[in-house]
């Protein structure tokens, strides 16, 4: 059975408002941030510590969302140090495989924070085992994706990520820091 399928029709945005878009959506219309409150200047950390994923995750992210900001960092110390002296991003993917226990360190520090507790982390791991993903989730991770290991798998995952978390999720505001 065929179904008709609606199109989304953003509503205008306000005169002068800057505008993220993914596939023509404007992702702020449904976030806007609230005048004189103190946000991370990017809307998205990317914690990678491999490379060639982090190369993959940051075209993904050009391509993808042309206007969103993002920020990459390497290990535990400086996304943690990001979080808190940056403010809260709106969504954080986060690399299972960081050295040590660097993923986890990051889960249950962000999750004990008050600032922290309430933004969306997605743990991307290689070869997620049941333990792997009982752990994660454990800590508060809001969910967990196999990498893809091609461009367009991760460019279909970056796209994926961002309309369910900026368009559809309905995400507590951030709050002040």
């Amino acid at each position: 059975m065929d179904h008709d399928r609606a199109e989304f029709v953003a509503p205008p945005l306000p005169q002068g408002a800057p505008s993220h878009r993914v596939r023509g959506v404007p992702l702020d219309v449904f976030h806007p941030p609230r005048e004189g409150r103190r946000i991370a200047p990017y809307e998205v950390l990317v914690v990678e510590s491999d490379p060639l994923d982090r190369g993959l995750l940051e075209r993904a992210l050009e391509e993808v969302w042309l206007t969103g900001k993002y920020r990459v960092v390497t290990s535990a110390r400086e996304a943690l140090r990001s979080l808190r002296d940056d403010g809260p991003p709106r969504l954080v993917l986060l690399d299972q495989g960081l050295p040590g226990r660097e993923a986890e360190t990051i889960l249950s520090e962000a999750k004990a924070e008050a600032a922290l507790r309430t933004v969306p982390i997605v743990v991307l791991a290689d070869r997620p085992s049941a333990a792997d993903l009982a752990r994660a989730y454990g800590l508060g991770a809001a969910t967990c994706f196999a990498k893809p290991r091609t461009l367009e798998g991760v460019r279909d995952l970056v796209e994926m990520l961002v309309f369910y978390w900026f368009l559809i999720a309905r995400v507590p505001a951030r709050p002040e820091v």
